[in-house]
């Protein structure tokens, strides 16, 4: 189809009734984290791979972004249909690392270390937007830098205009905004490993003390890479079991950029 729309991006009103703002429209103070599912960004994996971790029975158990490349759409599409016709409300899609397709997007500034070539910033943004006009993806769950710079002011407001809902980067300050578009520095990634060592990793990545309220709203955007529902599920019940009055709220990169 020319476009598959996903569930309505939370309103503020949304973002009221499920406690996360105030009746002045402020953030209320708990660790907000979303989970980037990933890292579907070869054919491969979403042939091989997603059919057994898609299907595992306790998806829609709790709010996953899965990180489906929108290029693979040219290499597996009946992969990306059947998951937009099969989600559950607690599924969202996000692009992967770093958009619609592989790059590190400081490498299309100028100066280019090894090509010399002019800026390809804005043939990547102009790239991506059809791609997620199609998909109605407004998120990007990770900007892979790698060893390239920073992304620059050009390369933020490209960001901006094709992923206005929000991007995670690993360059970049924790929480900023370009406009009105959000991006958080990005979170660490938990191990493919058993329900113990994710939940260790998880606490790790939350920091101090989880018991009670954090003095202001913070926010986790956390990794994972070919893990199923299952033990997300299983991961966050654990942490929750061994601190009950953690303020930690798994979210939506939707609401999580809103908020």
């Amino acid at each position: 189809d020319d476009h598959y729309p996903q569930h309505p991006r939370p309103t503020p009103q949304d973002l009221r009734e499920r406690g996360y703002l105030d009746a002045e429209g402020k953030v209320v103070p708990k660790r907000y984290v979303t989970f980037y599912v990933g890292d579907y960004d070869s054919a491969a994996w979403l042939y091989q791979v997603m059919p057994y971790l898609w299907d595992d029975p306790a998806r829609g158990s709790l709010p996953l972004n899965w990180a489906f490349n929108p290029n693979l759409a040219d290499r597996m599409p009946v992969a990306m249909v059947r998951a937009r016709r099969t989600a559950t409300a607690q599924d969202t899609f996000v692009a992967g690392d770093s958009g619609a397709g592989y790059v590190n997007p400081g490498m299309l500034q100028e100066p280019r270390e090894f090509s010399g070539l002019p800026s390809g910033v804005e043939a990547w943004r102009d790239h991506c937007l059809p791609a997620f006009h199609r998909w109605d993806l407004s998120v990007t769950g990770f900007v892979i830098d790698g060893y390239a710079p920073p992304m620059n002011d050009e390369t933020l407001r490209a960001y901006a205009a094709f992923s206005s809902g929000g991007f995670a980067a690993q360059k970049v300050d924790t929480v900023g905004m370009v406009g009105d578009t959000p991006y958080v520095r990005m979170g660490p990634d938990l191990p493919r490993a058993g329900v113990p060592e994710g939940a260790t990793a998880l606490r790790n990545a939350l920091s101090g003390d989880l018991s009670g309220p954090p003095p202001e709203p913070r926010f986790h955007s956390i990794r994972t890479i070919l893990m199923n529902p299952t033990w997300h599920r299983d991961v966050v019940a654990s942490v929750r079991t061994e601190v009950p009055d953690a303020e930690m709220e798994i979210v939506d990169a939707h609401t999580f950029y809103a908020l």
